[in-house]
């Protein structure tokens, strides 16, 4: 027998491969597909609610309540300690420096 057979052993082959899948899901994998849909919950929660922070920081009209806006949306991300999944920092600060450079055009952003 050639050295990698015997490293292998019978264990290594894919015919026992096969014989040694499980039938039923194991507790364990169980626990993590819970975790999953719960963080996927969670994650998609604090999305939409980051998402309707965003859009009222769009829709501002003075600075006011642009600010407000800026500091509900620094509540939340404090509180997740993180941004939404699917969003960067680059595309948030690129958002409200184009609302900050169309608000200093009316002469409303005074920052």
């Amino acid at each position: 027998l050639s050295s990698a057979a015997l490293l292998l052993g019978a264990k290594g082959s894919p015919a026992v491969a096969r014989e040694e899948y499980l039938r039923d899901p194991t507790p364990e994998f169980l626990a993590s597909e819970e975790r999953s849909k719960q963080f996927a919950k969670k994650q998609k929660a604090f999305k939409k609610a980051f998402n309707s922070l965003l859009d009222e920081l769009n829709a501002a009209i003075d600075d006011t309540e642009c600010i407000e806006a800026l500091r509900k949306m620094t509540i939340l991300v404090q509180k997740e300690q993180d941004l939404p999944a699917g969003m960067n920092k680059e595309s948030l600060v690129k958002t409200i420096r184009l609302k900050k450079s169309a608000m200093t055009s009316k002469v409303s952003w005074q920052t």
